[in-house]
């Protein structure tokens, strides 16, 4: 896949809604800013407007033994994948007295599955969550290890306790179901959550951060 480019400069933010794109996949970060600025940790920050921040730390020193200032710099790294709807970057050195401009290197994240579809049997007790079986099987095919399970039950007394505990349950059944890493959800376009006795849509959720 090709890889693009965009520049910001320290301490400033970037919206990525304005890349066009829907995910992205940051590659790699580089700047030819004195290298002296960058012996001190990088941290990467993406925050959402319902309050949502992720933030990643890149220590940059042992990249930069026998680097003089003035050339191109690369900071390898581990990806960091988003969503960009709505999505503000910030790159912040903690020397703040020493400013730079950071060249980011980036790939569009394309969707593997367009549309997963879970059924959902109400029970007198409980519910039960499942895979259509054709998600399933290209659940299978595009994530090859991710070992779905099929289906999980929960009690309604247990899924009430959950939501007011941590929040909504559907991402962590989802979760659970399919064995999918946060990053390997974000491959994801949408999950249908349909009544298994009428085909009723119940519901359609995304995935972000």
């Amino acid at each position: 896949m090709t890889r693009k480019t965009f520049t910001i400069n320290s301490n400033e933010e970037k919206s990525l809604d304005a890349l066009g794109i829907n995910k992205i996949s940051i590659k790699r970060i580089s700047s030819n800013s004195d290298i002296h600025s960058l012996f001190s940790p990088i941290e990467v920050t993406i925050s959402k407007p319902t309050g949502e921040i992720k933030k990643w730390y890149i220590h940059a020193t042992t990249y930069f033994s026998n680097t003089k200032p003035g050339i191109i710099t690369d900071i390898e790294m581990n990806e960091i994948i988003t969503s960009c709807q709505n999505a503000v970057l910030k790159i912040n050195n903690t020397m703040e007295h020493a400013p730079f401009v950071l060249t980011i290197e980036y790939e569009e994240l394309l969707d593997l599955i367009d549309v997963l579809v879970i059924y959902v049997n109400n029970q007198s007790e409980g519910r039960t969550y499942s895979l259509h079986p054709s998600s399933k099987l290209e659940l299978m095919s595009k994530f090859p290890d991710a070992k779905p399970v099929g289906q999980l039950y929960t009690s309604y007394e247990n899924e009430q306790l959950f939501q007011m505990q941590h929040g909504d349950i559907l991402r962590p059944f989802v979760q659970g179901i399919t064995n999918l890493t946060d990053k390997e959800l974000l491959r994801i376009g949408r999950v249908d959550f349909i009544d298994s006795r009428t085909n009723e849509l119940l519901r359609q959720m995304t995935f972000d951060l």
